[in-house]
């Protein structure tokens, strides 16, 4: 196993083990993996460079805690999108991430189980005013900068939020959803 790939797993099995001790109605949000890279010929025949640093993409689990009926409306959710990056090459290089949703628009989705759906928006804040999307109609991605040294890899965590429209009528379960997301590697200088 590569260390990029090492690390990605460690981080997220990490996450996950915090939570195994939490019973309760839990709701789960599951991302799609993702990879970036950069193609730097822009001449018609340009032979395809490997990029400077190789990135990774890969998610936690949106967690909304354990749920009443009480509290129905506007139930707030965290997770994290996990961004690993590995410098190959033997100079400091410098990116800049992004990691966006492929739909257009604001991101809204819809967990399911077997038993039902609901509906949860996705924010880059806590106070959900910031909505996480594509970059376009008002909706923004998420970015950090990453400076690697030669050889080296880096986990960034990036945070996200959610607003969960629960249901009264909705069954006890864990529901998931599948976001197909984009992730952008830009050379810094």
């Amino acid at each position: 196993m590569s260390p990029l790939a090492k690390a990605v797993s460690e981080a997220a099995t990490a996450s996950r083990s915090k939570d195994k001790s939490q019973r309760g109605w839990m709701l789960v949000g599951a991302l799609v993996l993702g990879l970036g890279g950069q193609h730097s010929g822009s001449r018609a025949g340009a032979a395809f460079e490997a990029p400077a640093v190789q990135c990774l993409l890969q998610s936690t689990s949106l967690h909304f805690g354990t749920l009443s009926m009480q509290r129905a409306a506007g139930v707030p959710g965290q997770g994290q999108v996990l961004v690993a990056c590995q410098n190959p090459s033997q100079t400091i290089q410098r990116v800049d991430v992004a990691v966006g949703l492929m739909a257009s628009g604001p991101g809204t989705v819809t967990l399911q189980s077997g038993l039902g759906q609901m509906r949860a928006d996705l924010f880059l804040d806590a106070q959900g005013t910031v909505p996480w999307g594509s970059g376009w109609d008002g909706a923004q991605v998420l970015q950090a900068s990453v400076t690697l040294g030669p050889g080296q890899y880096q986990v960034v965590p990036l945070s996200i939020y959610a607003r969960l429209q629960l249901r009264r009528d909705a069954a006890a379960g864990a529901y998931a959803v599948h976001i197909p997301l984009l992730l952008s590697v830009l050379p810094r200088p």
